[in-house]
């Protein structure tokens, strides 16, 4: 559609330069440009919503800086889990500072204690009930 208008475009102006003194086809032709113009930013921002209304609508983006950690649970990899993940697990008492944990960048396995994200959420569990 945008090279048939370019085309008309083109010869409307072609005809204007055979017929300089007719002052009628100067306004003609100064409206088949604005028409013309008109129709190709119609197409491009026709397109442009087409693009966007077929991009998948999923969910947030991840949020920034959120770490994931490793834990052995019971002699397993527990997956990656988050802090709110990990407070649960220091609260029930199935990971302790002793249990070993690991993030991407790290060498190895370490104690969750020793680790300076880990070690401010034991500080927020109770101590267990002495016997």
């Amino acid at each position: 559609m945008a090279k048939f208008t370019q085309m008309k475009a083109a010869k409307a102006i072609e005809d204007l330069a055979q017929n300089p003194g007719n002052a009628m086809s100067g306004a003609g032709m100064g409206l088949g440009m604005g028409v013309g113009m008109g129709n190709m930013m119609a197409n491009v921002m026709g397109q442009s919503m087409q693009q966007q209304q077929q991009q998948p609508q999923g969910g947030p983006p991840p949020v920034p800086g959120a770490i994931a950690f490793h834990v052995v649970v019971q002699g397993k990899d527990s997956g990656a889990l988050n802090e709110q993940q990990l407070a649960q697990l220091i609260q029930s008492n199935s990971i302790t500072r002793e249990t070993l944990a690991w993030k991407q960048g790290m060498g190895g396995w370490i104690a969750a204690g020793q680790i300076p994200e880990l070690a401010g959420l034991f500080g927020a569990a109770p101590p267990p009930i002495p016997s």
